[in-house]
């Protein structure tokens, strides 16, 4: 029992030493006053994750047996014997090309999702595989990383309580993070998939509503202040969706442009996108191109940021006082710094947000924060506090940030009775 006592002893004056030693590290970069602000956020994002989120359990097993009856009618239609195994997948590609596709980032032969997504273009049998071999590992990944955890989280309740843990010193931007189990990493590429577990996303009780706060192009408005972009500033001023707008330009989903606009924004080529996102280079590269040359102010911003970071000695500082390290010549880490301001600077209005809604909410309202996924905040309440839920959130979120020259992001309000059927503009109380 001594023992025990001394190691413990020990472990907290070690802890009180490295506080002592990193807090004076921090004040010396002029970081300090950062701290109870990053705090003050894990504080709420662990009472969040005490509080946890109500998961839809009872219809985990249908939706179980629903992706084991669609794996089992595509591996009837499956020309090797076990798709699973990378042995005879490659002898299957092999013999109808003589060689296995590539991947464009490494130059290796490969059958992952980007090759295959490939393949899937060429009619005849192999790219009609493809695309099966494709809607099969999707399944299945489905099914392992969420379907299977979430039942063995829920032990059988009808709607269970899913615990997860947050944090905002994981990730280099700032941005909140989420683990054991992840609730933030939604599948983003299948429609389906990412509708399919956000509809299992309720509030605990049967009367509640959910309702999601979320900052409206956060971080196109951020870049184009920091590019001074005058022609999107305008545009944004006068309310214009910009990505709606680029879309109905080049007749593409809003989707598409959006992607095109960030990655263009963010010094991505097309070909890098298409492979990213497993979309047509044809359809993404005219957005993307079109945009950098009516709006060059944003590539005069792309070298701003690497002389910027350069005058630091590889230290980026972002309006909020957060900094960022860059080691390498500016190849190794341009468009890491040009994407982290943006991200960054959102991450870091979002962590002082977060303190005051699970204040006001816990202290005034029946309302509870249930998660805050990168730009927006994910609240349950009952139906007779939907204005002032949706109040409080539109007060908080959408302050003028001094930090930003007096920056306001307006806060766009989703409701409904699962995750995955948000409405904007929904009845408060439907």
């Amino acid at each position: 029992g001594g023992n025990i006592f001394i190691y413990c002893g020990y472990d907290v004056h070690g802890a009180d030493r490295l506080y002592e030693t990193g807090s004076d590290q921090l004040d010396s970069m002029g970081m300090k006053h950062l701290l109870p602000i990053q705090q003050a956020a894990q504080l709420a994002l662990y009472r969040m994750g005490e509080r946890g989120v109500a998961i839809e359990a009872k219809r985990l097993p249908e939706i179980k047996e629903q992706i084991d009856n669609e794996i089992a009618l595509l591996e009837n239609l499956s020309p090797v014997p076990n798709w699973r195994s990378n042995k005879q997948l490659h002898e299957y590609y092999v013999s109808l090309y003589g060689k296995l596709p590539y991947s464009r980032a490494t130059g290796r032969p490969t059958l992952n999702k980007h090759a295959l997504f490939r393949l899937a273009k060429n009619p005849d049998a192999g790219g009609e595989f493809a695309k099966i071999l494709l809607t099969l590992r999707e399944l299945e990944k489905l099914k392992n990383t969420y379907v299977e955890p979430y039942e063995e989280l829920a032990a059988g309740e009808t709607r269970a309580i899913i615990h997860s843990r947050f944090s905002v010193t994981q990730s280099g931007t700032g941005r909140t993070t989420s683990s054991e189990p992840n609730l933030y990493q939604i599948p983003k590429r299948s429609q389906r998939a990412r509708e399919l577990i956000r509809s299992l996303v309720v509030p605990r009780y049967d009367d509640w509503l959910l309702m999601e706060a979320d900052y409206e192009q956060e971080e196109l408005r951020l870049a184009v202040k920091f590019s001074g972009a005058r022609r999107l500033q305008e545009m944004l001023d006068n309310g214009v969706d910009v990505h709606q707008l680029y879309a109905d330009k080049y007749g593409k989903s809003r989707d598409t442009a959006k992607i095109a606009i960030y990655g263009g924004t963010y010094m991505l080529t097309a070909a890098g996108l298409a492979e990213q996102f497993d979309m047509e280079e044809a359809d993404v590269a005219p957005i993307l191109y079109g945009f950098l040359k009516e709006n060059e102010e944003i590539v005069a911003w792309w070298k701003s940021v690497e002389q910027e970071v350069k005058r630091g000695q590889g230290i980026l500082r972002l309006p909020f006082g957060r900094i960022r390290r860059f080691f390498g010549k500016p190849a190794d880490w341009r468009r890491e710094a040009i994407s982290t301001l943006p991200q960054g600077t959102g991450a870091d209005m979002l962590l002082r947000v977060l303190p005051v809604i699970e204040r006001e909410s816990t202290q005034h309202l029946q309302a509870r924060m249930l998660l805050a996924p990168h730009d927006a905040v994910l609240m349950e309440y009952p139906p007779n506090e939907g204005r002032l839920v949706r109040d409080l959130l539109k007060d908080t979120m959408e302050r003028a940030w001094p930090e930003l020259d007096g920056l306001r992001v307006p806060v766009g309000i989703k409701v409904s009775k699962n995750w995955a059927a948000m409405k904007k503009d929904a009845d408060l109380s439907l």
